[in-house]
């Protein structure tokens, strides 16, 4: 029989969404430090569904989502909203490796995975360990 500490899904949910809102964060702090010449760089992915204006703007974005979006997602603040930011982020990091002829395995394989992850997410929600505690939380439907 499993300890009655360890049936604890919800600190599960909280390591979980430290480790990864945590490394998100830091990858987009240092994005926003990279300055215009990275956020070129990163916008130059848009190109790729046919976006091809203002791509520093677009890498801007990019890295403010992963910052920002980071931080919500560490913290369960406005949680679902950040999933859906840093989903559609991880989507064009993904399109960008395959793009590149790169793995899904291998190179491209973390933009999978926090794309799954922040998909699931959404369903699953912050969990009951985290700042948001009224209107600002998105809260779950009631079923």
């Amino acid at each position: 029989m499993t300890p009655c500490f360890l049936r604890k899904p919800d600190i599960g949910i909280f390591l979980f969404r430290l480790t990864a809102g945590g490394l998100m964060l830091t990858h987009g702090v240092q994005g926003l430090m990279g300055g215009e010449a990275t956020w070129g760089y990163l916008g130059q992915v848009m190109a790729n569904i046919g976006i091809t204006f203002a791509l520093p703007m677009w890498g801007l974005l990019a890295v403010i989502s992963q910052a920002f979006g980071g931080l919500c997602f560490l913290l369960g603040l406005f949680f679902r909203s950040a999933c859906v930011f840093l989903a559609a982020t991880m989507g064009m990091a993904i399109v960008y490796h395959i793009n590149k002829g790169e793995s899904l395995t291998q190179e491209g394989g973390q933009a999978l995975l926090y794309f799954c992850t922040f998909i699931a997410f959404i369903f699953i929600g912050p969990g009951a360990i985290s700042v948001c505690k009224d209107s600002c939380c998105d809260k779950p439907c009631k079923v």
